[in-house]
């Protein structure tokens, strides 16, 4: 591996990690796309796995959506669960957009009660960013993190046009 110039900045690495598998609700899906909806208990994600998002100027507004899958298992079932999502830019730290809220899954029509519920959330939002660099969303749940996803704001220099005649 080479060596990184100390006065560069760092390259974004881009993953998307799953962590609390001890935990009773487990996240199986977390990914951003261009709009995400749950309809007939089924996820549609549209544009999903990007990567970077590319501007000529900042600040500039962007709308995406975040695809989220998490399995209740059975005796964490009809308890009342605090999730949480958060935008962080991993530079400054700053916290654009967050989402707080609460959820309780039951047992549904025809399944078994040794296997995890499927609960799906999606959510489509519109961010600011200020800054390029690094960004990185994390979902958690009762306060235990499950999964993170990041991506990269790059800022693209303008070029000048030119009209032919």
């Amino acid at each position: 591996m080479a060596p990184v110039d100390s006065d560069k900045p760092e390259p974004c690495t881009m993953y998307t990690s799953y962590t609390g598998w001890w935990s009773s609700v487990l996240c199986d899906i977390f990914m951003l796309c261009d709009s995400a909806q749950v309809a007939d208990d089924k996820l549609f994600a549209l544009g999903a796995g990007w990567q970077h998002l590319r501007s000529t100027s900042l600040p500039f507004s962007f709308p995406f959506g975040l695809a989220i899958g998490l399995l209740v298992t059975a005796d964490e079932l009809d308890e009342e669960h605090l999730f949480r999502a958060e935008l962080k830019s991993d530079a400054s730290g700053v916290t654009p957009w967050a989402i707080d809220g609460t959820f309780r899954q039951s047992m549904k029509a025809g399944e078994r009660e040794q296997d995890p519920v499927r609960l799906l959330m999606a959510a489509n939002i519109n961010v600011v960013f200020e800054d390029a660099g690094s960004y990185s969303i994390r979902l958690s749940v009762d306060g235990t993190e499950l999964a993170t996803t990041a991506f990269q704001v790059i800022a693209l220099e303008r070029t000048a046009s030119t009209n032919a005649s």
